[in-house]
């Protein structure tokens, strides 16, 4: 498990992301310049309307047979414009971190009653919950929502190429561990924020050394936790750490399972640790994504054993994408000594993509250049 070290290493990173958070505020910048599809859709399963935002990938339009990874995104309300804007960032240019997702937030009109599994009567401390809680425990109907409703809803209408994440924090996180750790739905990856582990005399976390004794799927997973002060009254703040902290270790337990990391955010509360964890996180699941075309003897071949990597620890067979390769096109038709590692990546190109119309214009161009 990475230390308070994690938070040293981010320093420089979360600076650049507050400057594009404040740059993109307007919805007008380049950041925020992919397309966003806003709708709400009414769930007989809850018998209530959930907001939906939608970001699509940069090049969407331009590669219309390019399928794209699909993260869920929930407290969209809260998370979406940080979201959008890491993921664009870590997805765009020569050398990116990602790829291009699809990034659906979901914004649930009553949280408390959407993400706990159980119907909590009282405190930890023995007083009565505040009525804000009373109408918590329908976890399973919004369930049934995400799985049977929506992410059909999205795979019909939208190039996903059957990879989905999910990112949830405090109630959304304590609700994205319980449908991990009870096998309810089926995700490639998930991406955990400071799970609300103290709901309902931590439930959860005294169920989870049994829940854990079970046979998991191999999964991506991502826990990132820090000693929260930000959560409410009543509540012990050193308990909701420990039980974070406790959790990390139990799930290291099942590593043969999980493509796992936890880190612990020491000098982040409860509301800032989103941050890091989001970035961190993704960075994780793709680690070793970001390569360096400049390095000496870069070619397809480095490329395409990196991808190989990634695809056995997240059990997902990725290939490039249609952006990344037009990228290394370009980049090695810049002089004579690089154009057949050009024509290398476009061959590929082709061979991957044969009805994509991106490879033709640069096979005409690559082809005047060799003249």
């Amino acid at each position: 498990m990475k230390q308070g070290a994690s938070r040293l290493k981010s320093l420089p990173l979360l600076v650049a992301v507050f400057f594009l958070l404040f740059t993109c505020s307007s919805q007008q910048t380049a950041f925020a310049a992919s397309e966003r599809i806003q709708q709400t859709l009414f769930s007989s399963e809850i018998d209530d309307s959930v907001k939906i935002d939608i970001q699509l990938p940069d090049s969407y339009s331009r590669f219309p047979d390019q399928t794209y990874p699909v993260l869920y995104l929930l407290d969209g309300n809260f998370y979406f414009d940080y979201a959008a804007a890491t993921t664009q960032m870590l997805s765009r240019g020569i050398q990116p971190f990602t790829p291009e997702f699809i990034l659906v937030g979901i914004s649930s009109r009553n949280r408390f009653r959407d993400f706990t599994a159980t119907n909590a009567k009282v405190n930890n401390d023995g007083t009565p919950v505040e009525s804000i809680y009373q109408t918590s425990g329908g976890a399973d109907r919004f369930t049934l929502f995400l799985t049977e409703t929506l992410r059909p809803k999205i795979e019909f209408n939208y190039r996903s190429n059957g990879f989905n994440m999910l990112f949830g924090h405090s109630f959304a996180g304590l609700y994205t561990l319980d449908l991990l750790l009870h096998q309810k739905a089926d995700f490639n990856a998930w991406l955990i924020a400071d799970p609300s582990l103290w709901w309902d005399n931590e439930s959860l976390f005294h169920e989870s050394p049994v829940l854990l004794q079970k046979d998991f799927e191999p999964t991506a997973l991502f826990l990132g936790y820090t000693n929260s002060i930000s959560i409410p009254p009543g509540i012990d703040t050193t308990l909701m750490a420990d039980c974070n902290h406790e959790m990390a270790t139990r799930l290291q337990t099942k590593s043969h399972a999980f493509y796992l990391e936890t880190r612990f955010y020491s000098d982040c509360s409860h509301g800032s640790v989103v941050i890091p964890t989001f970035y961190d996180g993704l960075c994780f699941f793709f680690q070793g994504y970001s390569t360096n075309p400049k390095q000496v003897g870069f070619d397809l071949n480095t490329l395409l054993e990196t991808y190989e990597s990634i695809s056995q620890k997240i059990h997902f067979q990725l290939i490039p994408q249609q952006s990344q390769l037009e990228n290394l096109v370009r980049f090695f038709m810049r002089t004579t000594n690089t154009r057949e590692t050009a024509r290398q990546f476009l061959v590929y190109w082709q061979e991957q993509y044969p009805g994509s119309a991106g490879w033709k214009i640069y096979q005409q161009k690559l082809a005047n250049s060799f003249n």
